[in-house]
């Protein structure tokens, strides 16, 4: 089942409340975790729509109870940066930083008007508060100017047809981000984590902990023998 919801664009389309339905799903699974911020950095290849007027959409999506903020930073791109219109709880404007805030505010959004290069970057770093309510949920997508609905299908399985969806639950490091395809390859994605070296050796040191700890185990078990 599929719901809509109002924003200051006229109206969200039925396929774009999929993302809601995600973070419910989550909500379901997960419980109180401390916080821990990560800065990720999306690049997107646009050359297969060179010269063409789109909209992009950053949204957070959340029930207010987690306040969580999230913060675009290093925009670039090679085309042309119009217009942006604010939605919900939503402060500055790009090519400088833009904070997005789910605290009592559920749809916020930052959409700005693009006449697009080979390519656009952004890097973006959230907050990771749950309390065991709903996760906030953290996506970006093409929007066409003209009909305000999704530019192109893509993997998306909610139906929102985002690029990407970072659902903040408290308990995956930075969020668990989850990146889509353009189903006709209208663009590519490709989203790096600075700090995953950081988390794969604390992994990497927690395995040690664990074979160390079997490893005296079954030393134990043979002295007693």
């Amino acid at each position: 089942m599929q719901f809509c919801f109002f924003s200051i664009r006229g109206f969200l389309t039925m396929k774009k409340f999929g993302v809601a339905a995600v973070l419910l799903a989550f909500a379901a699974v997960t419980a109180t975790v401390p916080a821990k911020a990560t800065t990720y950095t999306a690049t997107i290849d646009t050359s297969g729509l060179f010269g063409s007027t789109v909209q992009f959409a950053w949204d957070l999506i959340g029930n207010g109870a987690q306040s969580n903020t999230v913060v675009i930073s290093n925009f670039q791109t090679d085309g042309t940066i119009g217009p942006a219109t604010n939605t919900g709880n939503v402060t500055g404007s790009m090519p400088g930083n833009v904070a997005l805030s789910d605290a009592g505010s559920f749809f916020n959004e930052h959409l700005i008007n693009l006449t697009l290069g080979n390519f656009l970057k952004f890097s973006f770093t959230p907050t990771n508060n749950f309390t065991g309510v709903q996760p906030t949920g953290f996506s970006g997508l093409f929007v066409d100017p003209n009909t305000n609905f999704q530019l192109f299908p893509t993997t998306d399985p909610s139906g929102a047809d985002v690029l990407f969806l970072l659902t903040i639950d408290g308990i995956t490091p930075g969020g668990h981000l989850d990146v889509y395809s353009a189903v006709g390859n209208e663009v590519t994605i490709a989203v790096a984590v600075p700090e995953l070296s950081t988390w794969a050796m604390i992994i990497v040191g927690f395995g040690g902990i664990g074979f160390a700890a079997l490893r005296r185990k079954s030393s134990l078990a043979m002295v007693a023998v």
